[in-house]
């Protein structure tokens, strides 16, 4: 057979010039073989010229995820880190490619929208970028963006759409949680414990 050699090609060109019958010498072949371990392939597997991608499971859903949180760092910015997960029709975190738009809002109490603060574009089309924005542990892509020296939102909110490279838009809003520094961080000896 093309492609495939016989462990042991001696010792069958032995044994069929000592035995006359061609169906004895095909089973003794086949069970030699067998015996031997089989047979080995010496072709590659085929590969087409070019190269595409098949998404087996598409993304059907998006998620702000809980995690997602505005936060006053230590010079006294603040920072919102959102956290987006594309979902299959299973519920299954998944990657997508395309673009991600942010907006943060101040929300009321009950999350309706009072004002639209901030908006953000990431294009997440090329596999370096969607690579690095993408947080294995979570299966979320991670967004940080500078809010400025601002006074922390009361009731921040974040809706996110991504929109796909074949015109296919996802859209999820959620609340995110505020994160303040805690006035006894700050009054703490150096080299105390928090407990």
């Amino acid at each position: 057979m093309p492609g495939l050699k016989p462990r042991s090609t001696a010792c069958f060109a032995i044994w069929m010039r000592s035995h006359g019958s061609p169906l004895a010498g095909w089973a003794a072949v086949a069970v030699g073989l067998m015996a031997l371990g089989g047979c080995e392939s010496t072709q590659q597997p085929r590969r087409s010229g070019t190269t595409h991608t098949v998404t087996a499971y598409p993304p059907s859903a998006l998620h702000v995820h809980p995690l997602s949180h505005v936060i006053r760092r230590d010079d006294g910015t603040v920072a919102i880190e959102v956290y987006v997960q594309l979902q299959d029709a299973d519920g299954v975190p998944t990657r997508g490619k395309g673009t991600l738009e942010l907006g943060f809002h101040q929300a009321d109490r009950f999350g309706g929208a009072i004002l639209v603060r901030r908006t953000w574009t990431v294009d997440l089309t090329g596999l370096e970028a969607n690579r690095s924005a993408f947080d294995d542990s979570l299966r979320a892509y991670r967004i940080e963006r500078d809010l400025g020296p601002e006074s922390l939102p009361r009731f921040p909110s974040v809706t996110a759409s991504w929109h796909f490279e074949d015109g296919t838009v996802l859209e999820h809003s959620g609340d995110v949680r505020v994160i303040e520094p805690r006035p006894e961080d700050d009054q703490r000896p150096e080299g105390a414990i928090a407990g």
